[in-house]
């Protein structure tokens, strides 16, 4: 690159900055939520925004109309001058005494493209646009809508729960006593076994006393038998 051609570059870019400049200086920056606005109409209406002048004006209309919606009446359309049309792609605000607007659409590609900057043109004409929504969104100063109120949980009445606890509780503490009377009669029952198992043990039956005396004598008269026999047999 040579140095003229440096210079000159140089020179066109210092041009840019110091006429971009003071057009970035002049009124409010385009909001980003109008950015949205304008980004989602034009994804649902590519064949206006890409068709003749009086489609692209149609939606760039809508656009102004949803804008109002949200931001006010101070954003509107524009012409040149009060004999020509709406613009077609230009968006507009009046604010402080002073006309600016935007314009939203790419020429050569009808695609959105809002330039950083936006253009004093209070000597052209502001076009009020009234509020019309395109995406649901609810008009500046409208109250939202109170939400609902939870429905009043109804009143649970208890008495009869704790009747039926009561109840239960009566039950429970009879079966108590009746275990505890069984048990206390078996501890009787137990106890008086065990003194008769001991004097059992202490005082054995007639026949248990005199089980050897009665085996002798059956043992000495089996004897006494077999040896009579015996002799018979002889």
């Amino acid at each position: 690159m040579s140095s003229r051609t440096f210079w000159r570059l140089i020179f066109w870019y210092a041009l840019v900055v110091l006429w971009a400049k003071p057009l970035a200086a002049q009124g409010p920056e385009f909001p980003q939520r109008a950015q949205e606005i304008v980004n989602q109409l034009y994804q649902r209406n590519v064949a206006l925004a890409e068709g003749d002048d009086d489609q692209r004006r149609a939606l760039t209309r809508m656009m102004i109309e949803q804008i109002v919606c949200e931001f006010g009446t101070d954003y509107g359309g524009k012409s040149a001058d009060p004999t020509r049309p709406f613009s077609k792609d230009s968006i507009a605000l009046k604010t402080g005494g002073k006309l600016y607007s935007w314009d939203w659409q790419n020429g050569s590609t009808r695609r959105p493209q809002i330039p950083p900057f936006r253009y004093d043109i209070s000597d052209q004409t502001f076009i009020p646009v009234g509020c019309v929504q395109h995406l649901n969104q609810p008009a500046p100063g409208t109250p939202m809508p109170p939400a609902p109120s939870p429905a009043p949980t109804p009143a649970i009445d208890l008495g009869p729960v704790l009747q039926r606890l009561d109840q239960i509780l009566g039950l429970t503490q009879q079966d108590l006593t009746r275990s505890e009377q069984t048990f206390e009669q078996l501890q009787r029952q137990h106890v008086d076994l065990a003194a008769q198992v001991a004097a059992h043990d202490d005082e054995p039956s007639w026949l248990r006393k005199h089980w050897r005396g009665i085996t002798e004598l059956l043992g000495g008269s089996l004897a006494v038998w077999l040896t009579t026999r015996a002799q018979q047999d002889q």
